[in-house]
């Protein structure tokens, strides 16, 4: 009686997709595995929260110890990484600053230990596919206080529901917010957070929003230098870092110490998306940068035609 064993095409490719899936999630030889953590803190985690920076720094410092010593020793521990003012809900995790930095440096063999779930994750579909990706790569996922180990045993039921609780927390906190504020605007009080060009001043229940000249200038300019010639934000800085050299008298910071200079790449994005964000709601603002935009006006001299906005210092 003889017996075919040949394949078919379908089941050699699924054979070689097994096999290069077990290849990728081998761990090198030759690397030691890194320990990487975590951490997340949104505007409105404070220290009675328990929720605040230092207090997951020290619940992931006494996981990594741990880990530490049950490996021996033989892992290089890297340096904790933190996103700030992010929400979890609707950013992805990979999609964050230091989230992207660990999703692309992570490698097999590592483990990423966090302080909590639902810092990392308030979404379950980000959530499942993040823990899943790692889990099939040989990376180990510690989550310091609410268990250990991505969906091993019984984690597989606590943590989708963990992820669940966190959105549900997450979406009654984001109505609760939007009723006070609405409720402050009622009663003509300044809430949340004032623009990059704003500041609050006055004593607690009668505060204003001012504008601050010298913050807007540089806004307007990098709005219109982005506008007008479609630069990105990093040349941007350099000519705005250039500019401030001049007036101030110094040196220009290069652009390798970068984030040392007053606006960085990342500042001069924010500084413009702020702007462009209330544009909808200032018509005449919008049309006056719509001309500075078309005109032949230097962009160190942008600032002298552009006022800010009018209801800049009344409160709301």
């Amino acid at each position: 009686m003889s017996t075919d064993f040949r394949l078919t095409a379908a089941e050699r490719q699924l054979i070689e997709a097994l096999r290069r899936s077990e290849a990728y999630a081998a761990p090198d030889p030759k690397r030691r595995p890194k320990l990487w953590q975590y951490a997340r803190r949104s505007s409105i985690d404070g220290a009675g929260s328990g929720l605040s920076q230092p207090v997951q720094l020290e619940q992931m410092g006494v996981c990594t110890a741990r880990l530490v010593a049950e490996w021996g020793g033989a892992v290089d521990v890297v340096e904790p990484l933190v996103d700030t003012s992010v929400r979890a809900h609707s950013v992805p995790f990979r999609r964050r600053e230091a989230g992207s930095v660990i999703w692309k440096g992570v490698q097999p063999g590592d483990a990423i230990v966090i302080a909590r779930l639902d810092r990392a994750f308030c979404s379950m579909a980000d959530m499942v596919s993040s823990v899943c990706w790692w889990s099939e790569r040989n990376i180990a996922v510690h989550f310091a206080k609410d268990g250990d180990t991505g969906f091993d045993g019984l984690n597989r039921l606590s943590a989708p529901m963990l992820a669940a609780f966190a959105r549900c927390r997450s979406a009654l906190m984001s109505v609760k917010m939007k009723e006070v504020a609405a409720e402050l605007r009622l009663r003509g009080r300044p809430n949340g957070q004032p623009r990059m060009w704003e500041e609050y001043r006055g004593r607690r229940g009668h505060k204003i929003r001012v504008t601050r000249p010298e913050i807007w200038r540089v806004v307007v300019t990098i709005y219109v230098a982005h506008e007008r010639h479609g630069w990105k934000f990093t040349l941007i800085s350099d000519v705005i870092e250039a500019l401030r050299a001049r007036d101030e008298g110094r040196e220009m910071i290069p652009r390798a110490l970068e984030s040392a200079r007053p606006f960085p790449a990342r500042r001069c994005r924010r500084a413009y998306r702020h702007l462009k964000g209330i544009l909808p709601n200032e018509p005449e603002l919008c049309q006056h940068l719509a001309d500075l935009v078309a005109s032949d006006v230097p962009l160190d001299a942008i600032h002298r035609y552009c006022p800010p906005p009018v209801g800049r210092s009344k409160p709301g």
